[in-house]
């Protein structure tokens, strides 16, 4: 990073290539290597984020996409962040278990150990309403 402050990255040409973006970190080797001037980026593993050109983004990967645009649909997890709530985005691209793992690795989302009944949940909890998934 040649002019750009506040970056920190740790592993062989780890942002190398970035010139004047600010507040990045970047773990992992060759993660983030395309970015020249993205700036508020978080990237974890080897070659995480490889072609990113942007700022404000996520990427928990490790294997070397074929461009931005893949990067950001096949990284394990990618993100963006914004002050807005209504703009940031979480996208886990695999399946996820929560609460009791993936058994059969068939599901997309996997939820166990809910509540079978609403009483004392609050709004925003999440119960199993007879296998229906249920938010009060």
């Amino acid at each position: 990073c040649s002019s750009g402050d506040s970056n920190v990255s740790v592993g062989y040409n780890a942002l190398v290539a970035n010139s004047t973006g600010i507040g990045n970190t970047v773990i992992g080797t060759a993660a983030m290597t395309g970015n020249l001037t993205g700036s508020y980026n978080v990237a974890i593993g080897l070659l995480a984020g490889y072609y990113e050109t942007g700022s404000n983004k996520l990427f928990i990967d490790n294997t070397q996409r074929t461009n931005e645009a893949d990067g950001r649909a096949k990284a394990l997890i990618y993100g963006v962040f914004d002050a807005a709530i209504v703009n940031q985005r979480l996208n886990f691209n695999a399946s996820v278990g929560i609460g009791g793992g993936i058994a059969n690795g068939t599901s997309v989302l996997n939820i166990a150990n809910l509540p079978t009944s609403a009483v004392g949940l609050v709004t925003g909890d999440i119960w199993n309403n007879l296998g229906i998934l249920t938010i009060v």
